[in-house]
């Protein structure tokens, strides 16, 4: 009997761990501005009355057109400080990041094209990407709807998403985040039209990079 019962306790703390290990390991999404952040987790999101389902005549990162259950990007980020000139910068979970105009991401119809957060519900969860093996775009993806493609870049349909943040209009990636996208593109993010080649240390040294990203740096001090 004694052993039968430490038999059941040990599973019951295999159990527990495993619970907590897969609560741990749930996707979130930070939305932050310059003083505040909130991170949501997929099952709040899902479960969010703002959810709607959303239909794309074509997503150019599936290639065809695509249903998605999403929310508005502009209700998302209602309440945050974001001045006239701010970008938003789309995070993803492999560090990749793109800096979206945030008038572009609050606008809605008929002013301009509407952007969505998707949210892969894993009970219907999303095909993979077409021509990678990254697996869908999931859990969190930006997507639009209406718009150009000289309004929308094919970029700014940002997929595996972690995070949003209000900041400064051109503020520059990170030194290492520029250097690892310069020697392959491909190791950091692909998207449509994609056409950037690799450049390695004979071509491009690193010190040529950093004179690179100290322009951009003085560029994006001198924009205002």
């Amino acid at each position: 009997m004694r052993a039968l019962l430490l038999a059941l306790a040990l599973a019951a703390g295999l159990i527990g761990c495993h619970g907590r290990a897969v609560l741990a390991q749930a996707p979130t999404l930070t939305v932050a501005d310059r003083t505040t952040s909130r991170t949501y987790s997929r099952p709040e999101l899902l479960a969010d009355p703002r959810l709607q389902t959303v239909s794309i005549a074509y997503d150019p990162v599936y290639r065809r057109p695509m249903t998605y259950r999403a929310i508005a990007i502009a209700a998302l980020l209602k309440g945050a400080k974001i001045g006239d000139d701010d970008h938003v910068q789309a995070r993803a979970v492999d560090d990749f990041s793109v800096s979206i105009p945030a008038g572009l991401l609050t606008s809605t119809p008929p002013s301009g094209p509407e952007a969505f957060l998707a949210v892969e519900d894993p009970a219907m969860p999303w095909p993979a990407i077409p021509g990678t093996t990254k697996g869908s775009a999931g859990p969190f993806y930006i997507v639009w709807r209406g718009g150009t493609r000289a309004e929308i870049s094919s970029e700014y349909w940002a997929y595996h998403l972690a995070a949003l943040a209000v900041t400064d209009s051109g503020k520059p990636a990170s030194n290492a985040t520029i250097l690892k996208f310069l020697r392959n593109p491909k190791s950091v993010r692909t998207w449509p039209e994609e056409k950037m080649p690799a450049f390695d240390e004979e071509s491009l040294s690193d010190a040529d990079i950093d004179a690179i990203i100290a322009w951009l740096a003085y560029k994006a001090g001198h924009r205002r």
